[in-house]
């Protein structure tokens, strides 16, 4: 009897990509099938998923209250099963303040390994309810008995995205490991929940079709794996390099030529001890970028054997880097407490939210209190990266919280407290927050989303979708009171400028609150209830009470209690004793405290509008939220983000008792003044602000509000998360840039702000693409006086559209203040535009270079435009007729990461991005892949390096080039990633050091505590840390600012020890180059039998018609050419097939299908049979046309009949060759001859007139998402069987090979096949001429039998 066991318990789990299928749809292996072994149904009898003999136990685990329970339901007319009569029903309830989760167990199986390793899962699920899971993993666990308490191995499956409503089935495949035991198995499904909101949860998950089928012989499709394919290590490189390392350390390696230009950047980061050593190298080159289709930066490589030749190898080494944490300057919140979330998806450390601003507050008694302590409770409004709400003590001490409240990203604007004596029972607190409403909605809606807080979890009190007046949307709205007494809750709306009343007395997790009446009343804003019940409701700057009526729910006895004295009164609090809080805005910025009787007694904070300068810590900064405590103290949420804050007062005198500063915005960010290390700014995309370190203390306090974006007239770059923070200094003048500030990538125009200590800085010069503009590329009609496009007009608009794109992306633009009034006026701007030249295209980043010289990032190239020097100010100075293009014939593409450019001091200039590589010259003359450079092209990105110092997902420069005091480092430059961890590189392109770990077995930022001079040296810092500097101190220590929403000073050491040094030449020579494509066949042998992939090629019979469409193709059997990798939403990466070939006969001819991804796999730009292979695209075939027996073995030998087809387009027209590199007539064959090696082809027929062929272009559906479509190249072609010399009836075993080459520019760029899978690794010209017949794979002729 199998074991089934239910856990329902609160884990980890993450989103991936989803296999589904629709109801009654049959997938391989069938019931029957003989190839496979049903390990729940061995007995063969037909059953239904789940037999009321197995054994179900069901258990709970979670917050208090959580429960589950599970049985088998029979069918209904309402829900039929999938399989059989009865499917298993989930029940699960409890607080989701976590990730609440249920793992389904099903355990002692029995298994038979040596039958196969190959498992596959199917079962179907149905979510019964909204809030029920998100997603379900899988796994098999293998035990060597029953009774084993841990498994010999677990194997797990991507995670699959669950849907509402509807059954969906899951396939997931297994392969255990050859060294795996085991006589019993067990299956394993987690259904979680990913986005906790902390509300009460109630879900039903339906389960049927249950079925593990162990597949008989390997992996692959029914072909057994042999013992060597099964435990065959891939080939060792056979070129051995030996060096001598003058200390123990890391060590990097690179291979150059003798004019300096990189080779092979050969290991980088390799820890060795002092002494010489010896490296083994594949005999390749660093490989040249090949773009994918559809504009993705991310890329393939496509490396090649080096050719003869002399080449230095040099490198460095450095003792293995430390890293300490010094302190949280930002944010501030005081001992007790950690300043970043120790747990990444519920409300634990931290402090408050990333995106959204402190907002709400409420008092808890400890008899309420979740904590059974008094508590505050605060929230912001939007939360991604942080805890949306928090629950702090007393004592300052953050107890708890949520990270969102009623869905993703949601916080709360407000609080009421119910404080009536009949009041619900079990609620303590209510929140609401308005947001987007739901898809269906109109435009002009809002949704109100009010929870009510209970110790079991959060309840739905109503998600209401408000109708706004017309021509406004939902970001319109606003809730403007918020009050609740004796069950009823009152909510008001600013802009339908109404109010509604709600009875909450019956909520529970079964039903919400009721809307008993919504009230029109004009210019409503902040409510409140009062002791007696009345309510108090701000209106046209004053304070009236109103008594409702419970019965009629009318408000009458208007009274006005506050006549005069109040600017912009937000948010209302009335304690038990009468006094009535206001948190009134406008130039006061206080809190102003009235008795019952409205009379004014007190005021909270120093008057006086929010400005910029110096930082005053006893002004209020937009009060909003207002909680007194039981110690008697007023705690005051801040509507501001320049600082974050919540104030406690002390009420006796008035005075500023603490105050707890941050959290950051999403992706954190800070930079230290490199005069005075003991200032750190901060900017978001509201302004700038500065902090005074106490390094004493270990904190930052606020010093000054450097700027706010509402202080100036001049709009600067656009720049949608982060304003100038880094600091650079001419002479007496300070300027902050927003030169590396961008998130992942540098800015499109480059500020200067001028700063003045004690002043607002105010932005002088503005220089760069004119879409970073944002005072013109928000208001394009300020362009008409200059570009006249701007004001036309035609019937589509799509050319004015088109020409717009283009001024904006390929104009300069340069504004500085010469009226010294910021403000940009007309004739303060030079305009400078490429649209008419080929050589500029889209403007990416603007970077400032050595000598406040400006450097333009285009695809295209690099442009330089010189200081002019500085005006009497201290404006800097430019003049765009004056600039210069120093690199050219570039061809980047746009992507959220890279594509930054910085001056070393060698004269050289460095471009970011994939991949970074260096310029002298004008000449490239080192670079380092960076194969996913963004944060997007990053999602498709291994998880973790494939090998040491591997750049994965990288994103933007940590900061200027800095130089460490001692060592032989030299200029050091920094690069983010979006895996949580940093590159150090030297001005050389030599790797330094990967600050931080990633991998699964990685630890994250999210330590328990936050001790000064801890070891972090391996932590990872989280993805999307958007913004660490990389800062050198007066003294040239070195200290990384980082932290995803924090500002954490950590200190950097081991780079001072860094000591250069060379290894003997490496002489390659015509032995050299045989040992590398040697290695290159065995690598391939390799890779085809540890790869899963189509074994052979299968022909089908049939008639094609050569038409560029896939009509009578699509029952065939398609190998795969190259891959790609595919991502579904947020998920996991998933290899898919990129480029995939199809053939078939029939009487008289050969035909071959291609479809694939890439649109330059036929356009040829020659014509000439001997270089074909090198001037751009063309479909390969080749085939053993002769001698089928003798072709069994792999022979690297070709002998007669063995043929290569190669055919594509040159100028329009059909072009195709057939290379026979043997025949018994030859007399001359032609020679084909390098340095190294010489090749003869016998001869060479052109039959571009026998052969057919067309293109086409289609869309066909994602491999892991059927939705989404791609769209393909199709090729088609067709060839006398006679042409070739095959009879396929007489030869229908065989070998032969099929592939792509792929053009750029007139040239071949790189090539894939099916089989061959070490051919992109040629450089010579007889290499790429080679049939390569001992890389051939089987072929196989299907009869009709095997077809049916």
């Amino acid at each position: 009897m199998f074991r089934f066991l239910i856990l329902i318990l609160l884990t980890k789990g993450f989103l991936f990509g989803k296999i589904t299928a629709e109801k009654n749809q049959k997938l391989w292996p069938a019931e029957n099938d003989p190839a496979s072994i049903d390990l729940l149904n061995s007995d063969g009898k037909a059953a239904d998923s789940f037999d009321a003999n197995w054994n179900y136990h069901v258990r709970a685990f979670g917050t208090t209250g959580t429960r589950a329970s599970g049985k088998i339901t029979e069918s209904s007319d309402k829900i039929t099963p999938v399989d059989g009569q009865r499917y298993f029903r989930i029940s699960l309830k409890g607080g989701d303040a976590k990730r609440l989760s249920g793992k389904v167990s099903l355990s002692d199986i029995p298994v038979d390994l040596s039958r196969g390793r190959h498992f596959r899962l199917e079962y179907w699920t149905r979510v019964d309810s909204k809030d029920g899971p998100q997603a379900v993993n899988s796994a098999i666990l293998f035990r060597t008995d029953k009774d084993a308490n841990s498994p010999t191995e677990v194997v797990t499956a991507k995670n699959q995205v669950l849907e509402q409503g509807k059954w969906q089935q899951h396939i997931c495949s297994f392969v255990c490991s050859s060294a795996t035991s085991g006589s019993v198995l067990e299956i394993r499904l987690g259904f979680m929940r990913w986005r906790p909101d902390g509300r009460v949860v109630s879900s039903d998950t339906l389960l049927d079709g249950l079925r593990l089928y162990q597949i008989k012989g390997s992996p692959g499709a029914a072909v057994k794996m042999t013992e060597k394919e099964q435990n065959y290590p891939p080939p060792v490189a056979p070129i051995p390099i030996q060096f001598t390392v003058p200390q123990a350390g890391q060590v990097t390696l690179v291979m150059e030529s003798a004019d300096g230009t990189r080779i092979n950047n050969l290991i980088e980061g390799v820890f060795y001890e002092k002494g010489t050593h010896t490296i083994l190298w594949d005999g390749l080159d660093l490989g040249e970028k090949v773009y994918g289709e559809g504009g993705q930066a991310l890329y393939q490589l496509n490396r090649r054997i080096v050719a003869p030749g002399t080449y230095t190898i040099r490198g460095l080494v450095h003792d293995p880097l430390k890293l300490t944490y010094d302190f949280t300057a930002y944010p501030n919140i005081g001992e007790g407490n950690i300043p970043w979330p120790t747990h990444l998806h519920d409300g634990e450390g931290g402090w408050l939210a990333d995106h959204g601003m402190p907002y709400a507050a409420a008092f808890i008694p400890a008899s309420e209190s979740p904590y059974d302590v008094d508590v505050v409770a605060l929230a912001s409004a939007v939360s991604e990266a942080g805890p949306a709400m928090a629950y702090v003590d007393m004592d300052g001490k953050k107890r708890g919280g949520f990270w969102r409240l009623g869905g993703n990203w949601t916080g709360a604007t407000q609080f009421a407290r119910d404080t009536g004596t009949n009041r619900h029972p079990d609620i303590f607190l209510y929140s609401i927050k308005a947001w987007s409403p739901p898809k269906g909605a109109s435009e002009n809606s809002v949704l109100l989303k009010i929870l009510a807080f209970t110790k079991a979890g959060n309840l739905e009190v109503d998600f209401l979708t408000l109708t706004l007046p017309v021509g406004t949307v939902w970001s319109d709205g606003e809730v403007g009171g918020f009050a609740v007494r004796d069950g009823l809750l009152v909510v008001s709306e600013l802009l339908s400028e109404s109010i509604l009343i709600y009875d909450t007395s019956k909520v529970s997790d079964s039903q919400k609150g009721r809307l008993l009446k919504q009230l029109d009343l004009p210019g409503v804003g902040a409510l409140a209830f009062a002791s007696d019940g009345k309510l108090l409701v701000a209106q046209d700057k004053q304070i009236k009470s109103f008594t409702l009526d419970r019965e009629t729910l009318a408000l009458t006895g208007k009274t006005i209690l506050i006549k005069e004295g109040l600017e912009e009164p937000m948010q209302l609090t009335v304690t038990e004793d009468g006094r009535i809080f206001v948190a009134d805005w406008g130039d006061s910025q206080q809190v102003k405290i009235h008795s019952a009787e409205g009379v004014l007694q007190q005021r909270i904070g120093t008057a006086g509008p929010v400005v910029s300068g110096p930082y005053d810590p006893t002004h209020i900064n937009h009060p909003f939220g207002m909680a007194l405590d039981s110690r008697g103290r007023l705690w005051v949420t801040e509507v501001n983000r320049l600082p974050k804050r919540v104030s406690v007062w002390n009420l006796d005198d008035a005075t500023l008792e603490r105050a707890f500063y941050g959290p950051t915005e999403y992706g954190g960010g800070g930079v230290l003044d490199p005069k005075d290390p003991d200032i750190i700014y901060y900017a978001n995309a509201f302004g700038c602000m500065s902090f005074r370190l106490d390094r004493d203390k270990g904190e930052g306090i606020p010093e000054r509000i450097v700027y706010r974006r509402e202080d100036v007239a001049a709009a600067g770059g656009k720049v949608r998360y982060v304003c100038g923070r880094f600091p650079i200094y001419k002479g007496k003048h300070r300027y902050l840039t927003n030169d590396y500030s961008g998130p992942t990538t540098g800015a499109k125009a480059i500020e200067f702000w001028l700063d003045t200590d004690g002043a607002s800085a105010r932005p002088v010069t503005i220089i760069g693409s004119l879409r970073g503009f944002q005072y013109y590329a928000a208001e394009t009609t300020r362009l008409a006086p200059h570009f006249p496009v701007f004001t036309k007009k035609n019937p589509t608009g799509r050319l004015e559209r088109i020409t717009q794109y283009q001024i904006l992306d390929k104009t300069l633009a340069c504004w500085t203040d010469t009226s010294n009034n910021g403000a940009i006026e007309p004739d303060e701007i030079q305009f400078l535009s490429f649209v008419d030249r080929k050589d500029v295209d889209g403007i990416l980043t603007a970077s400032i270079g050595n000598d406040f010289e400006i450097l333009i990032v285009h695809r295209k190239g690099v442009i330089r435009i010189p200081s002019s020097g500085f005006s009497a100010e201290g404006h800097p100075l430019y003049d765009l007729t004056k600039l210069e293009h120093p690199i050219t014939g570039l061809a980047l593409r746009p992507s959220s990461g890279g594509n930054q450019a910085m001056r070393c001091e060698d004269g050289s200039l460095l471009i970011t991005g994939g991949p970074m590589q260096a310029f002298r010259d004008g000449k490239q003359v080192w670079r380092i892949h960076s194969q996913w450079p963004s944060l997007h092209a990053g999602h498709a990105a291994p998880k973790q390096p494939q090998y040491p110092g591997q750049m994965l997902s990288t994103s933007r420069l940590l900061g200027p080039l800095i130089k460490p005091v001692s060592g032989d480092a030299g200029q050091i430059w920094g690069m983010n990633s979006d895996k949580g961890v940093m590159y150090l590189m030297a001005s050389d392109g030599l790797h330094l050091a990967t600050i931080g770990k990633m991998g699964s077995e990685s630890k994250h930022w999210t330590m328990p505590e936050a001790i000064r001079g801890m070891d972090v040296t391996g932590i990872n810092h989280l993805p999307e840390n958007f913004h660490p500097t990389l800062n050198q101190n007066p003294d040239g220590t070195l200290t990384l600012i980082s932290g995803k929403t924090h500002l954490s000073l950590i200190d950097i050491e081991g780079l001072e020890s860094t000591r250069r040094f060379t290894a003997p030449d490496m002489i390659v020579d015509a032995g050299i180059v045989e040992k590398a494509k040697a290695h290159g066949d065995a690598l391939s042998e390799w890779q085809r039998g540890n790869q899963a992939g189509e074994r052979e090629i299968l022909v089908s019979q049939r008639t094609v018609t050569v038409d560029g469409e896939l009509n009578e193709w699509k029952d065939a059997s398609w190998v795969t050419i190259s891959k790609s990798t595919e991502q579904y939403g947020w998920g996991r990466p998933v290899e898919t097939p990129e480029s995939e070939a199809a053939w078939a006969v029939d009487e008289n001819n050969l035909y071959v299908g291609v479809r694939s991804r890439k649109s330059s796999c036929v356009k040829n730009s020659g014509n000439d049979p001997g270089t074909f292979f090198q001037t751009g695209g063309g479909v390969d075939i080749r085939l053993a046309t002769q001698n089928g027996a003798e072709r069994e073995g792999r022979h690297s030998q070709p002998v007669e009949g063995d043929i290569r087809l190669l055919a594509g387009e040159h100028e329009g027209d059909v072009t195709a060759f057939i290379y026979r590199a043997k025949t018994l007539e030859t007399q001359e064959p032609i020679r084909f001859s390098s340095p190294v090696s010489e090749l003869t082809i016998d001869r060479i027929d052109d039959v571009s007139d026998e052969l057919t062929l067309a293109t086409g272009r289609t869309l066909l559906p994602s491999t892991i998402n059927a939705a989404k479509k791609i769209p393909y190249t199709i090729i088609e072609l067709s060839i006398p069987l006679s042409v070739l010399g095959w009879n396929p009836e007489e030869l229908p075993n065989t070998r032969a090979d099929i592939g792509l080459l792929f053009d750029r520019d007139g040239r071949t760029v790189a090539r894939s096949y099916w089989h061959n899978k070490s051919a992109g690794i040629v450089s010579d010209l007889p290499s790429e001429a080679s049939l390569d017949v001992g890389q051939w794979g089987p072929l196989h002729l299907q009869k009709e039998k095997d077809e049916k």
